[in-house]
């Protein structure tokens, strides 16, 4: 086995134990009645403003970056948000 499959398979390990803790802790019936009663207006809500708060700042680093380099927005966004995703396994909060 690869190095990346081992990783992989151990994120997963590790995603299903705490998701097991978090069951044994506080028990299915509780948190199935808390999602069965959310509101998913705010749900949607939430994901869209996450989705607008991550184009706006796409937009921003693209309109620092376009002076010096040739680049397309799409190209932006995709570094934009591998990075984000990879800052946000690393480092132990947000950063800006």
């Amino acid at each position: 086995m690869t190095q990346k499959i081992l990783f992989t398979l151990l994120r997963l390990l590790v995603g299903v134990g705490l998701l097991a803790l978090i069951f044994f802790k506080v028990g299915f019936i509780p948190i199935w009645d808390a999602l069965r009663t959310a509101h998913l207006g705010y749900f949607a809500l939430a994901f869209f403003l996450f989705l607008v708060s991550v184009l706006i700042a796409a937009v921003n680093i693209f309109i620092m970056v376009r002076p010096f380099y040739a680049v397309q927005f799409s190209a932006v966004l995709n570094y934009f948000l591998i990075s984000n995703r990879i800052a946000s396994l690393f480092l132990p909060g947000r950063l800006g």
